[in-house]
């Protein structure tokens, strides 16, 4: 068995998902990667499940690094809030790059759309802010209110055309005290959603030249002590953040072309090893009846033996005296 095929045994066994055969495992999987907050990240796996998409929380970096390639990734969120997490999305920025350029899609909220993740920022997630905006409070939430830029179909005539999300801080990209619409060398970008006071984007798409999908969310930043107003679970809890995040991870992964090309061949490939492992059980039940006929064969012929052993030694020793007496 070559190594390829070792891995996709391996993945068969290890998927960390309940699965009966080789097509439910091979259903596409979200991987959620938020770093010290994995409640935070639970809560946004939760709302993703809630669409029928499967979804991995990666609880530390050497899952999130063993997780990522996967064939049946669909998409990776990063959604980092703690500082001490940014100095492994440095390290890691220069795989997540890879991944998007091999046609995979990410969606990146907060911190890894800001310049102290230099990489992601200038390619991937494309924001490359130098400057930060911050909450308030609007309507009863701290945080900022999103002015629809440009529609996105399926995505946007889900929500209004204003809205405020909990968030405490954003961050963009800023030139003579005016905000600077993102672009990035990996594809084409768009602006959905601006911030009402400062025009800063919010929400920026951005399609692959070699495929792929990227959502940059530089907002929701967000804290895991509960008694501050922007709260990670006060932002979970809102209907028009759950909502915006479920449409834009569904317009993320139609995108991935990485799935659309691993998916099937590593299925077929699972499927095939799966056939030949039946097969060779098959061989191995064979010749175990073999086995247990050959032993059956001996059994009977030694038993004949010994039946006409016991029949000479008859003839032979008692017939006589017998016939003597």
């Amino acid at each position: 068995m070559d190594v390829y095929r070792a891995a996709l045994v391996l993945v068969s066994l290890l998927i960390l998902v309940q699965s009966a055969n080789c097509e439910e495992i091979f259903d596409p999987i979200v991987i959620v990667y938020t770093g010290r907050m994995p409640e935070f990240g639970a809560a946004l796996a939760e709302i993703v499940e809630e669409t029928g998409t499967r979804t991995l929380v990666a609880k530390t970096d050497s899952v999130l690094r063993g997780l990522i390639s996967l064939p049946q990734v669909r998409c990776v969120v990063v959604a980092t809030q703690n500082p001490s997490d940014f100095g492994f999305l440095s390290q890691f920025s220069s795989v997540l790059v890879d991944y998007f350029r091999d046609g995979g899609s990410l969606v990146g909220i907060g911190p890894c759309c800001s310049m102290r993740i230099e990489e992601l920022a200038t390619t991937v997630f494309p924001i490359m802010g130098n400057a930060s905006g911050r909450g308030r409070p609007i309507e009863g939430v701290h945080g900022s209110r999103y002015v629809l830029a440009q529609p996105l179909a399926s995505v946007t005539d889900q929500l209004p055309e204003s809205f405020a999300i909990t968030q405490n801080e954003f961050d963009y990209l800023r030139i003579d005290s005016a905000p600077v619409d993102p672009s990035s060398e990996l594809g084409e970008t768009e602006v959905i959603y601006r911030e009402e006071e400062t025009g800063a984007p919010m929400v920026v798409i951005l399609e692959g030249s070699e495929g792929g999908r990227t959502v940059s969310w530089p907002g929701c930043y967000v804290v895991d002590v509960e008694r501050l107003p922007f709260y990670w679970g006060r932002l979970v809890e809102q209907e028009e953040f759950r909502t915006l995040l479920v449409g834009l991870l569904d317009w993320a992964m139609e995108g991935n072309s990485r799935y659309d090309e691993r998916a099937p061949s590593a299925q077929m490939d699972l499927q095939a090893e799966a056939e030949r492992l039946d097969e060779v059980m098959e061989d191995g039940e064979d010749l175990r009846r073999r086995s247990e006929r050959g032993r059956l064969y001996t059994l009977l012929i030694l038993w004949s033996i010994a039946i006409v052993f016991q029949g000479f030694l008859v003839v032979k020793f008692l017939l006589p005296g017998v016939r003597e007496a």
